[in-house]
């Protein structure tokens, strides 16, 4: 079954990435903001049972020109570990300032898209006691795609999936969004 996930996205990955689009592109280029309406952080390593309040917030602005999409991203991640009612044991928050490539596929109702990029990462790890917190800042790959509907030519509302990898701490989020701009 995993095998079958697999292929699948592979295929998907291609004809995104590869595929020719069954109309022609607009002549003119595409540029829009998005903005989360809320989402799930994730952090590698941590317990999921013991997590009180992940949340997620990214904002992006992108420009695209046939199929090519050049994207400016900031990315907040925010996540507590709390194994009681009362007291948390751990705090961490990270973010990144992203600039991204990709590649897109545009349909008369809808924009997919996948891009990878380079971004600052920064973000703080605090223990429950409140301490002062643990700050750090690397250099990280983001990864981002996304499908987004747009029923009207200047807003747009879909999914976005997002990651940063990076040495010190990585993360991954899913956000449900809108998009406002030029769509079509």
């Amino acid at each position: 079954m995993m095998r079958v996930g697999r292929t699948l996205a592979s295929i998907a990955f291609v004809l995104l990435l590869g595929g020719t689009a069954s109309g022609s592109e607009p002549p003119h280029a595409l540029w829009w903001g998005t903005y989360d309406v809320g989402g799930r952080s994730a952090f590698p390593g941590t317990d999921p049972d013991l997590t009180s309040s992940p949340e997620a917030t990214a904002e992006s602005y992108s420009y695209m020109r046939g199929r090519d999409l050049y994207t400016l991203r900031y990315t907040h991640c925010h996540q507590d570990w709390c194994p009681g009612l009362l007291a948390c044991e751990e705090e961490v928050t990270a973010g990144d300032l992203a600039a991204l490539y990709g590649r897109a596929k545009r349909s008369t109702r809808g924009i997919l898209s996948a891009s990878a990029g380079l971004a600052v990462t920064s973000g703080i790890r605090r223990d429950g006691a409140g301490a002062p917190g643990e700050k750090y800042y690397n250099v990280g790959v983001p990864v981002q795609v996304d499908a987004f509907w747009t029923p009207l030519g200047f807003i747009g509302v879909g999914v976005e999936g997002l990651a940063n990898l990076n040495a010190t701490r990585s993360f991954a989020a899913a956000l449900v969004c809108a998009r406002f701009g030029r769509l079509r």
